[in-house]
């Protein structure tokens, strides 16, 4: 049976908005060899919060801990085909007993408008910014997350995420659009494969696609 989810609680929202291409604090997870691909929007978290991987990309394992109650998450551009973003767009949903601290979307005095509605995010930029390197962060969210109720014996809560596309826009992927304004469809991790009905990423869980029967297997697997 599934875990049933707590309600996510969202104490308070500030969007902040340091400069795009700041040194980040986020961890690479690019060792696992899953990220490497052009055009997707990936899920990190602080250096402080241990991941490992797994699998393939089909059935990718990436298993990520807190160890800590305060942790930072991060959504990420990685190997963009543009050379220049003018703005980008997703729904970002997060469920597990989880508070909200605060967004900070990634621009600086850059960002023309954003909009922050629900789960649905807008950034547009003055003009073109340069892209440089395999990492471009987009958003980052500072979460407090609960202690105990986990169902995979970690010590703090499990927390789900998922990346869509733009609920109020008519592209069918999340993205950016690019120096000349033209839309680039992105994938999260899992999305591409399994639809957007599965995380993009977990933490304090068991992995990213994981499946009752898949759980259950690699949970024996460990005490055999």
């Amino acid at each position: 049976m599934k875990t049933q989810l707590i309600r996510t609680i969202i104490i308070t929202l500030a969007l902040l908005v340091p400069v795009l291409g700041l040194a980040q604090s986020y961890q690479n997870l690019d060792y696992c060899g899953l990220l490497n691909y052009p055009d997707r929007l990936n899920l990190y978290f602080d250096e402080a919060t241990y991941c490992e991987c797994g699998g393939i990309l089909m059935d990718p394992f990436i298993g990520c801990q807190s160890t800590s109650t305060q942790v930072s998450a991060w959504i990420v551009l990685t190997n963009p085909t543009a050379d220049a973003i003018t703005g980008w767009q997703f729904d970002l949903r997060m469920e597990g007993d989880v508070a909200i601290q605060g967004f900070a979307a990634q621009g600086g005095t850059a960002i023309a408008s954003y909009s922050h509605t629900g789960d649905t995010w807008h950034v547009q930029f003055n003009e073109p910014l340069p892209l440089a390197g395999a990492h471009t962060p987009l958003l980052m969210a500072d979460l407090l997350l609960a202690e105990g109720g986990n169902p995979y014996w970690y010590e703090h809560a499990l927390v789900e995420f998922f990346l869509a596309p733009a609920g109020d826009a008519a592209q069918l992927n999340p993205g950016y659009f690019d120096g000349s304004g033209q839309f680039v469809p992105c994938h999260s991790l899992t999305s591409q494969y399994n639809g957007w009905g599965r995380p993009c990423m977990t933490l304090n869980g068991l992995g990213v696609t994981e499946t009752e029967a898949q759980t259950w297997d690699r949970v024996k697997a460990i005490y055999r």
